[in-house]
C-alpha cells in the first residue's frame, strides 16, 4: 500500500520558508505540569470529597502544618472573598476594615482533611493516619466541641475579630436569636473563624492536591454519530481567582457550566448549535445523561482521567488499575 518513509533517516530541506522564535507556552498547552490546588466550590460532604479529588488524578489537600494551613486559607480567601467595602457598614461592624460577603454567603469553609471517626478526642490525618496534635494545636476558642456528633475538621479563615455594636464580645451563640436573625451576615463574617469540628456528612468546599492537572477522555458517543465532539479534553480555568473550570477539547469542543450552577453544555466550536446538555452538581466527571438540542432524545457519556493503557474508567468517575479490575 504505497512506499513508506523513514522519518527519522530521511533527510528534509525546507525552501521559502521563514523562522519565527515563539514561546512555548503560545505552541503548547503547558498549563497543568505544575502542582496545584484545585478548589471543589460545591460544598459536599467529606467522603464525597476524597472521591471528587481521586476522580482529577489527585487527593484531598490536606492542611498538615501551620504553613500549608495558612497558604489553603489564603487560597480560600483570594478566590471566594468579594470585599464589601461600603463605609457605614465596616463603622458599624469592624472586622479587619472589611467585610468578604461572599464567603457568608456561600456558607462554607473548607475540610482541614483530619477526622477522629475512628477514635473520639484523636484527629488523624484522613491520608496518612497521622495525629493532628503532634504536628500542631490549630483550634478556636472552646474547639472541638462536638464530641461524636461533629468527627472532621473544617477551616474557617477569616480573622476573628469579635463584634462591637452594643458592646458585644463573644461567639456566635452566644448570641440572642432576634440579634442573629438581624446581623447574621456581620456576625459570621466577625467571628466564625478557625478550625471546628463539624458533622463529616455535612457539606463544605475542599481542596484537591494534584501532581499534574490531567487530561480528560470522552466515552460514549457512537461511531458515526454527527456530533463529532472531541474526544480528549484538557482542565482549563476561566477565572483563576474564582476557581471557576472548563474542559476544553483537543480541536472542536468545549464542556462548560453555563449558570455557574449544575447546568453543563458540551459545544462544537465550530457550530454553536450542536450541543449536549447535562444537569451535574460539582464536575461533570464519570457517567451523566446528555440530552440533545431537540430536549427529546438523550445519551449516556463517560467523562474521565484514566490512562488506558493500565487504567480502567469507573461509572461514577474514578480510575483502578487493570491489576484490580474484577
Amino acid at each position: 500500500m504505497g512506499n513508506f518513509v523513514n522519518w527519522t533517516a530521511s533527510k528534509w530541506q525546507l525552501t521559502e520558508m521563514s523562522a519565527v522564535e515563539r514561546p512555548r507556552a503560545e505552541l503548547c498547552r503547558i498549563w497543568g505540569e505544575d502542582p496545584m490546588d484545585i478548589l471543589l466550590k460545591k460544598p459536599m460532604p467529606l467522603s464525597e470529597a476524597l472521591l471528587t479529588c481521586r476522580k482529577l488524578k489527585g487527593e484531598l489537600a490536606v492542611a498538615d502544618s501551620p504553613e500549608r494551613a495558612a497558604d489553603l486559607g489564603g487560597k480560600f480567601v483570594a478566590r471566594l472573598g468579594k470585599e464589601f467595602m461600603d463605609g457605614t457598614l465596616i463603622n458599624r461592624f469592624p472586622c479587619h476594615g472589611k467585610v468578604t460577603l461572599e464567603l457568608v454567603l456561600l456558607g462554607s469553609g473548607f475540610w482541614a482533611g483530619y477526622s477522629d471517626e475512628k477514635t473520639e478526642g484523636t484527629f488523624v490525618n484522613v491520608l496518612t493516619g497521622e495525629s493532628l496534635l503532634s504536628r500542631f494545636d490549630p483550634f478556636a476558642a472552646g474547639e472541638p466541641n462536638g464530641y461524636r456528633y461533629e468527627n472532621c475538621l473544617t477551616i474557617w479563615p477569616n480573622k476573628a475579630m469579635g463584634l462591637i455594636e452594643g458592646g458585644f464580645r463573644g461567639k456566635q451563640s452566644e448570641l440572642t436569636q432576634e440579634f442573629r436573625i438581624t446581623h447574621i451576615i456581620y456576625v459570621i463574617v466577625c467571628i466564625a473563624s478557625g478550625w471546628y469540628d463539624y458533622m463529616c456528612g455535612l457539606g463544605q468546599m475542599a481542596f484537591c492536591h494534584v501532581k499534574r492537572v490531567p487530561h480528560f477522555n470522552l466515552r460514549g458517543l457512537k461511531l458515526g454519530s454527527p456530533y463529532n465532539f472531541d474526544a480528549k479534553y484538557s482542565l482549563e480555568v476561566s477565572d483563576a481567582t474564582k476557581g471557576d473550570f472548563f474542559f476544553d477539547g483537543y480541536v472542536d469542543s468545549i464542556l462548560k457550566n453555563i449558570d455557574n450552577g449544575s447546568n453543563w453544555v458540551l459545544r462544537l466550536l465550530s457550530n454553536n448549535s450542536v450541543e449536549l446538555r447535562t444537569t451535574v452538581t460539582g464536575l461533570p466527571i464519570g457517567t451523566h445523561e446528555f440530552t440533545y438540542e431537540n430536549g427529546i432524545q438523550s445519551t449516556d457519556l463517560n467523562i474521565n482521567a484514566c490512562n488506558y493503557d493500565n487504567e480502567y474508567n469507573c461509572a461514577n468517575g474514578p480510575c483502578v488499575p487493570m491489576s484490580k479490575r474484577y
